[in-house]
């Protein structure tokens, strides 16, 4: 079994390496959207392997091995240069949706090279893209104790201009540490405690986040996951503005996602800020 198990990877390790030789990784957008009134507020990539054998495979299929690999830092360049370039185009294309801003997952690998923030810099410049309009996410889990590297990256990053969130907040150790210590300005709470609402026991803790997240000065908490009206309900009673999952649709390739902009209107309160440079997501609630 582990011969099988041993070939079946080392098969798929090179199976990837020539799908990004070939285009074959692609991204698809699922949106976030304003709880209240349904209005869109951003987009979030999301790679996707169009496999010639096995179709459209989802990242659970081949994220693990790309970082383990190390072909993660091209997958991820990859999602992050396309995505960036398709919404800079979304943005001359639909002047509404000016401030509609795109998300874009980050790797600890990733966040470990040393030349991510000139990559960082040469895409935001190569797509024209103004960087008030990105969205780092970062996942909880990766921010170890004590790695001034990663920290020190996360400050060149923010300086210039992109907006860093914690992903899956709640589920890792470092929540607290990383909120006061690291340049984060938003945090998705886990899909895990959105997926137990209406219960009152959740209830309570998702409110406590919210309230953490308005007292830190944060711009927003997103909540994922979502899936049905009775969440949605939920969260808009706890104070919560902004969230995205099936309940609001799946992820969208490109024409899809390009329809979805032109027939659905940007929040209205998603503006800009003091000197009309920085985006606003409102604050928690």
């Amino acid at each position: 079994a582990m011969h099988v198990d041993a070939v079946h990877r080392l098969k798929l390790t090179t199976e990837l390496r020539k799908a990004l030789d070939r285009g074959e990784i692609g991204v698809m957008y699922q949106p976030i959207f304003d709880l209240r009134s349904g209005d869109i507020v951003g987009l979030e990539a999301l790679a996707r392997w169009h496999h010639p054998e096995r179709g459209l495979l989802p990242p659970i299929d081949f994220i693990g091995l790309a970082e383990e690999t190390g072909l993660i830092q091209s997958l991820g360049r990859r999602v992050l240069d396309v995505a960036l370039a398709e919404m800079a185009a979304w943005h001359r294309r639909y002047p509404a949706h000016r401030h509609t801003r795109i998300a874009v997952n980050m790797s600890g690998r990733q966040l470990g090279n040393p030349g991510i923030v000139d990559d960082l810099r040469e895409m935001l410049t190569g797509s024209g893209i103004d960087p008030a309009a990105v969205i780092l996410e970062i996942t909880e889990n990766v921010l170890t104790p004590g790695d001034g590297s990663a920290s020190e990256r996360m400050e060149r990053m923010a300086d210039l201009g992109v907006s860093l969130y914690i992903d899956d907040f709640g589920t890792g150790w470092s929540s607290l540490n990383a909120l006061r210590s690291l340049p984060v300005t938003g945090v998705k709470l886990a899909p895990e405690f959105v997926s137990r609402l209406p219960d009152p026991e959740e209830n309570g803790f998702v409110e406590a986040v919210r309230d953490l997240a308005e007292n830190l000065g944060l711009e927003a908490v997103v909540a994922e996951g979502l899936e049905r009206e009775d969440q949605r309900q939920a969260l808009v009673a706890a104070g919560y503005r902004i969230g995205q999952g099936f309940l609001f649709g799946q992820p969208l390739k490109s024409d899809d996602a390009d329809d979805l902009l032109r027939t659905t209107p940007a929040a209205a309160w998603v503006g800009s800020g003091a000197g009309g440079a920085v985006p606003r997501w409102g604050r928690a609630g």
